[in-house]
């Protein structure tokens, strides 16, 4: 539901302004790369990659699963 994408985004957002740490589960990587600045790519349960989203490869990681994370670390 887009809408309920949005109202949740609009709300993270949100959050975040106010210095709430967030950690967001996602294979949406542009939802993820609008809510957040740093990540961390599993793959099979082992760690690819951490750091910067700005940094990140996104070709590398197709078929991994992005953890995203807020920028107050």
């Amino acid at each position: 539901d887009v809408e309920a994408g949005q109202q949740i985004e609009a709300l993270l957002g949100e959050e975040r302004s106010r210095g709430v740490t967030l950690v967001l589960t996602t294979h949406d990587l542009e939802r993820g790369f609008a809510l957040c600045q740093r990540g961390v790519v599993l793959r099979r349960g082992e760690l690819r990659w951490d750091g910067r989203l700005a940094d990140l490869d996104r070709g590398r990681v197709e078929n991994d699963v992005l953890r995203v994370l807020g920028d107050h670390d």
